[in-house]
């Protein structure tokens, strides 16, 4: 599932000494997370309505299970809504099964103040967030796309995230790949952006082929696409995970 909006808060690699938790117990807590808003663009909230409605399909699913899932809600000021997506970055090695370990002192723990904590945590496939940017090229409406480094995404970026979802008592939005669509909004006010509309995206961020010939991307509502998801459990783990175009 694609999400865009304005970044109003984050936490993006890389980790600093700070960040790293004294109790060695809660290093496996430490994430990375970036909080949106649409500051009232009809395209979010509809993405909103279709979180909403993919934490409702979970719920009923492990009630006929006979399990409870915590309450989950979309965030808000008062005036517009926000949705928060994360992702730890690290497992236990209980729950790697046994995964090959990626490397994190490139882009995580550039500074080498993380690995030296580390016990049997590791870094994972599904630890990993990918970064990018879509740059226009001329006024044909052709974009291409390029992997950056976390440090570039600033408050009041435009941005697009891609996410799946995950429940086992507790509903998770995972963050799974973040592209910088509009860095002109950096400097401005959010209260300017909401006359601003959230762009269209020719491309899934980070996986597919990539579509440059300005075409509109044409998805259906959140809703919609949700009768493509496929609801799987194993060892008491429910996961859903999605993607649509």
């Amino acid at each position: 599932m694609k999400v865009q909006g304005y970044l109003v808060d984050y936490k993006l690699p890389p980790v600093r000494q700070s960040d790293v938790p004294r109790n060695p117990n809660r290093i496996i807590d430490m994430k990375q997370f970036v909080p949106l808003t649409g500051v009232g663009a009809e395209q979010f909230e509809r993405a909103v309505g279709g979180v909403v409605s993919i934490y409702e399909m979970f719920k009923a699913d492990l009630q006929r299970r006979g399990f409870q899932l915590r309450p989950w809600s979309p965030a808000g000021d008062g005036h517009h809504l926000a949705l928060t997506f994360a992702n730890r970055y690290l497992t236990t090695a209980k729950e790697s099964g046994g995964e090959r370990p990626i490397d994190i002192n490139g882009t995580i723990d550039p500074l080498n103040v993380l690995t030296p904590h580390l016990r049997t945590e590791v870094h994972i496939l599904k630890n990993v967030v990918e970064y990018w940017q879509q740059e226009e090229l001329g006024s044909a409406g052709h974009v291409k796309y390029s992997v950056i480094k976390p440090e570039l995404f600033y408050h009041s970026n435009m941005v697009e995230v891609q996410v799946a979802f995950q429940a086992c008592y507790v509903f998770l939005p995972k963050l799974r790949a973040i592209c910088l669509l509009n860095r002109a909004a950096t400097c401005v006010s959010i209260f300017i952006l909401i006359f601003s509309p959230l762009k269209k995206v020719k491309r899934r961020v980070g996986y597919g082929e990539e579509r440059s010939d300005g075409a509109e991307d044409d998805s259906d509502p959140p809703q919609t696409e949700m009768k493509r998801l496929c609801l799987s459990s194993g060892d008491g783990d429910h996961r859903m995970e999605g993607s649509y175009d």
